[in-house]
């Protein structure tokens, strides 16, 4: 009977049911007769296999003595107990070759798995986790000691921070290649939450507290502790925090947790240049003043102005609720936009309620906007809407900026009536989707899609922001932007009631961070569902960067006058 493992050990495969009949070689080191991951695992514990060829033959001696004993070790950590070596050296012109023919023998299997746990929470963690083990199981040593680590970690993660392994045996019968396991784990006291302080002087301390969820008294839990750190770190008024732990007094299981934080400058300006292939060249200014009082109350000023698009806006927060960005919002602003044919001009005022839970940001809104336009020669035209609504987006990413998987779903409904501080009735609904899965390694599929629909009398009651467009960088690519859709009689694009948009996309980094793309574009707005529905096809370039990926593409329209090949040039985040 053997017990114990060794100190050393590398992750392999079970055993093939034939041995490798090709013979494998590394620096002086020959082995034959074992499969990739034995002779992998041989080969890293071979000390013989790092020395040159030309070392001194009293030191290739020594390691060729010590061989049997490490290639044993090797395959003991995949299991095999009982290998037949072969071995050989051979010195010629001042080097040297060692040969190895190695035939691993029979694997060994976990026979029984005995686990006990013992102390203040013996009973609880024997019920839901004593069954757990390696019974019937191939022996790896390396899933021996995953097994030992996550019993330890189910006994941290409930509070009982001081518990141990106080037993382990691996207990190994090479003549019958079965293997038992006997584990023992003493739980000690379950800890729980004491006083939770957080040292900071910009907020109010009752303000602060409805973002921690955890209570004195509360199970210890360090994942929970984590989350709290990351949630104060959302709600973006401080540089760093620095969470620490003590013990109030040693006979009390009880862990206080002291928060030390540093605030971040309480205004930050943002100054942005840039180009997009529909705003062309175009620049932005950012103001925000973080905390304006000890409620956490925030102010955020944005001009952006384009070739096309000119905007500002001004926007106060009063955060609310007890989750990281549920805030009331007040909204003032002005925008004017080329939409083809067609100008607007509006300002828009704006009182919100945007609530986040997990993935789901709802948003409830009222908004009242006086919007003037003019399309083509026509007489300028004014609206004033009274337009309460809603709006829900989901989102999931594994990376903000250059995501390999995720989505992301936007729907809103909104819409006035004469009746109430209106020109004119309309209905409006639009749903945006966009999901990125992975191929392999390096490669990505992107998934586009818009509807939209408008209940109204006439189109000619709509002002131009509540019209749907298509064509440009973000819906059909090969044509030019807002230039898809119904035309008057001057065949000047007025903006349609129904939008539908789809797109697919295939992309893949070829160099490092550098790749191409392949893509296929179909939709259109219209004034009947599934008309005027224009294709588009393309290939593109990408160059991933840390403010995310860096789009060239060149489009080729299939349908309508468009001919010949459009540039449309994107960067930023795709989710």
């Amino acid at each position: 009977m053997r017990s114990g493992a060794p100190k050393r050990w590398r992750y392999g495969s079970a055993v093939l049911l034939g041995l490798a009949i090709t013979t494998l070689a590394d620096a002086g080191v020959r082995v034959s007769g074992l499969d990739k991951a034995q002779h992998d695992n041989v080969m890293a514990w071979l000390t013989l296999a790092r020395l040159p060829e030309d070392a001194a033959r009293s030191v290739v001696f020594r390691r060729f003595r010590q061989a049997d004993k490490e290639i044993n070790s090797a395959l003991q950590a995949l299991g095999h107990y009982s290998p037949v070596i072969s071995r050989k050296l051979d010195f010629q012109d001042g080097q040297w070759q060692a040969s190895f023919d190695i035939q691993a023998g029979p694997r060994t299997f976990v026979r029984s798995t005995s686990i006990r746990f013992q102390g203040p929470g013996a009973e609880s963690l024997q019920a839901q986790f004593g069954q757990d083990g390696l019974t019937d199981l191939p022996l790896h040593h390396d899933k021996y000691r995953a097994l030992k680590d996550r019993l330890l970690n189910v006994a941290v993660n409930r509070g009982y921070i001081d518990a141990e392994i106080s037993s382990a045996k691996l207990l190994v019968n090479p003549e019958q290649a079965r293997a038992d396991i006997e584990l023992i784990i003493d739980t000690g006291p379950q800890f729980r939450f004491g006083e939770i302080a957080i040292e900071q002087d910009i907020l109010a301390d009752s303000f602060l507290r409805r973002y921690v969820k955890i209570e004195p008294g509360d199970v210890f839990d360090a994942d929970r502790l984590l989350e709290l750190q990351l949630r104060l770190s959302d709600l973006d008024y401080f540089q760093t925090l620095d969470v620490s732990t003590r013990r109030p007094q040693e006979d009390q299981p009880l862990i206080d947790i002291d928060i030390v934080t540093t605030p971040k400058k309480p205004q930050r300006y943002q100054l942005g240049l840039g180009y997009g292939t529909d705003t062309g060249p175009r620049a932005s200014l950012a103001t925000e003043f973080r905390h304006l009082n000890r409620r956490g109350h925030r102010l955020r000023s944005d001009l952006r102005v384009a070739e096309k698009q000119q905007d500002w806006s001004a926007r106060y927060l009063i955060p609310t609720g007890t989750e990281v960005g549920t805030n009331w919002s007040l909204k003032a602003g002005y925008a004017a936009e080329e939409f083809g044919d067609a100008k607007s001009e509006a300002w828009q005022w704006q009182l919100a309620l945007t609530e986040v839970s997990g993935p789901r940001l709802w948003q409830y809104y009222v908004g009242y906007e006086i919007e003037s336009f003019r399309v083509g020669e026509d007489p300028r035209s004014e609206t004033k809407l009274l337009m309460p609504g809603t709006s829900l987006t989901l989102r999931r990413t594994d990376s903000d900026l250059n995501p390999r998987r995720g989505y992301k779903v936007f729907a809103d409904v909104h819409g006035a009536h004469s009746a109430v501080v209106s020109s004119d009735s309309f209905l409006q609904m639009l749903v945006q989707s966009r999901l990125i899965l992975p191929l392999g390694s390096k490669s990505r599929v992107l998934i586009r899609g818009q509807a939209g629909y408008s209940i109204v009398g006439e189109i000619s009651e709509l002002p131009l922001s509540q019209r749907f467009f298509a064509g440009g960088d973000q819906s059909v690519r090969g044509y030019a932007y807002q230039s898809l859709g119904p035309t008057n009689e001057r065949d000047e694009v007025i903006g349609g009631q129904y939008l539908s948009v789809a797109s697919i996309e295939l992309d893949r980094l070829l160099f490092r961070n550098y790749g191409l793309a392949v893509f296929f574009d179909y939709g259109g707005a219209s004034d009947q569902p599934g008309e005027s529905l224009f294709r588009g096809v393309g290939a593109g370039l990408r160059w991933r960067t840390a403010i995310g990926m860096v789009r060239a593409d060149f489009a080729h329209p299939l349908d309508g006058d468009e001919r010949g090949i459009r540039l449309h040039i994107g960067i930023g985040a795709e989710l």
